[in-house]
């Protein structure tokens, strides 16, 4: 098993998380795999959407699997397009995970 504070590439530890955003507030959102909550980006304000997703649920459920996480990861940080929600950072440990995103607000995904 990976120590509890390193997941490695693309992955930063939730430290610098901490050191950037805020602590992840307002509901947004609820999946099967988290919880989407607003955050702010303290360097210059702007609102984001923050996905935090428990590792180890993942894990009691079976099938996950580290390397794919990663992988959709590394895809996603690299995708810029008017039309998908950017990806501007990935956080964790061996505990969980919290993936920054772009916030769009307004109607629903299915309106």
């Amino acid at each position: 098993m990976e120590p509890a504070y390193e997941l490695g590439a693309p992955f930063l530890p939730l430290e610098a998380y901490d050191a950037s955003f805020t602590t992840p507030n307002e509901e947004l959102g609820r999946g099967a795999s988290g919880v989407v909550r607003r955050a702010i980006r303290k360097s210059d304000g702007v609102a984001v959407a923050v996905k935090t997703i428990d590792l180890r649920a993942l894990r009691v459920m079976g099938g996950f699997s580290i390397s794919r996480l990663r992988r959709e990861v590394e895809v996603m940080l690299g995708l810029r397009h008017p039309n998908i929600v950017e990806l501007y950072g990935a956080y964790g440990n061996s505990d969980g995970v919290r993936l920054v995103m772009e916030l769009v607000e307004g109607r629903e995904l299915f309106d």
